[in-house]
């Protein structure tokens, strides 16, 4: 029949004809697809295969280098005081110069202490008068003595006073010195020689004994660097050995622009103790510093150096990759196959990354491309020949070893 029913059938006929042929189009367009992102999954970004640059990760015999921050501070070093008070009438000196001990730097008002030093004086001179009077009493007495003109008695009398002022005179001495001592302190020299900073004390300061800061002085023809180890590198490092110790680092310094100390460190100190909120133990050098490159208070690097004789499992530094607190590389095998492997690190520094765990060597060590590839991609290799730092030169990291 063709009523309106057979057209309305006629048309769903048609458009179901039309739906199975869109999914048709629809899966055939998935499946070619689905093949060219296989074929570039395999072939890497573009459809084209990448190069990559690799290295073969192999032992080698390193120096153990470690970095320590240190404050430099000057061997010998003192803040100024005056013994006496006063103010201040004049400073010898000019801020910022070389002193030589015994140079005179500072004059407090001497008009206290030379007159204590005057009385001190006469105070002397009128004991040592009165002891060569008792003293020539008691000579006559004892002349008279002789002649049964005065008893015993009279006699020992003149000899106890003689005794009396003897010490009159020897207190009265010692406060001519003490008062001498005070007014050769109103003048304030150089406990020994060395460099001044800025002046603390101006003139007509009121100066108090033993507490007023007048300048600081330091001796810098060697300076000291105190950092802090921990006690796991102690052990290898310093345990048993001192300055004389051929078996001891080479402790270098870098100066705060990065470059290179001239002179090496020599072991001073190291502490009895372990510090237990750290864990660390303090080392001291002592660097010379003839030309006064070096300055208190300025911020260095102690750098050591210890040829340990064995040999590590390294790679390039920059083939590591860092997810979270894991690190890893990417390896090509036998068949060119890209795979990521989980490694653990050692020490790193310049170039070069031991590896403790995790890498063989002989394993081909994707360096350069990483950002091109993925796991299990097919990948053409070159040989890395980017710049290195040498094999001999490893240093500690600064967070134990990782990256």
């Amino acid at each position: 029949q063709s009523g309106p029913f057979q057209k309305r059938f006629d048309m769903r006929k048609r458009h179901g004809k039309y739906a199975v042929f869109l999914f048709a189009a629809l899966m055939l367009s998935l499946a070619f697809s689905s093949c060219g992102s296989k074929k570039n999954k395999q072939q890497g970004y573009g459809g084209m295969e990448q190069t990559v640059s690799v290295t073969t990760a192999g032992y080698s015999t390193v120096t153990l280098v470690q970095q320590y921050p240190a404050t430099l501070v000057s061997n010998k070093q003192t803040n100024l005081l005056s013994e006496v008070g006063g103010r201040v009438e004049d400073i010898l000196f000019k801020e910022g110069s070389h002193v030589s001990k015994g140079q005179p730097l500072y004059d407090i008002d001497k008009s206290v202490y030379q007159a204590a030093y005057n009385q001190a004086m006469a105070q002397l001179n009128a004991a040592q008068t009165n002891l060569a009077t008792a003293q020539t009493d008691a000579q006559r007495y004892q002349n008279l003595l002789e002649h049964n003109a005065v008893d015993e008695i009279q006699v020992a009398h003149a000899k106890a006073q003689v005794k009396v002022y003897e010490a009159d005179v020897n207190s009265a001495e010692a406060a001519v010195e003490q008062a001498k001592i005070n007014l050769e302190r109103a003048t304030v020299v150089a406990p020994f020689s060395g460099s001044t900073n800025v002046s603390t004390a101006r003139l007509g300061d009121l100066v108090i004994p033993n507490v007023t800061v007048l300048v600081t002085i330091a001796d810098n023809s060697s300076m000291r660097a105190d950092f802090h180890v921990p006690e796991s590198q102690y052990v290898s490092m310093l345990a048993g050995k001192d300055g004389s110790d051929p078996a001891l680092p080479e402790f270098k310094l870098v100066l705060p622009d990065g470059s290179m100390y001239s002179h090496n460190g020599k072991l001073d100190f190291v502490d009895s103790t372990v510090d237990p909120t750290t864990g660390t133990i303090m080392v001291r050098l002592i660097y010379p510093n003839p030309n006064e490159i070096l300055k208190s208070g300025m911020n260095c690097v102690v750098k050591s150096e210890e040829n340990t004789g064995k040999e590590y499992l390294v790679i390039p530094e920059q083939a590591v990759q860092q997810v979270l607190n894991e690190y890893h590389v990417y390896v090509v095998n036998d068949s060119g196959v890209v795979q990521d492997q989980k490694i653990e690190l050692g020490q790193s520094a310049s170039g070069k990354q031991i590896v403790t765990g995790g890498l063989k060597a002989g394993q081909k060590v994707i360096v350069e491309g990483i950002e091109k590839v993925r796991p299990q991609q097919h990948v053409k290799t070159t040989p890395y020949s980017g710049p290195e730092a040498p094999a001999d030169t490893i240093r500690q990291s600064k967070t134990s070893g990782k990256r």
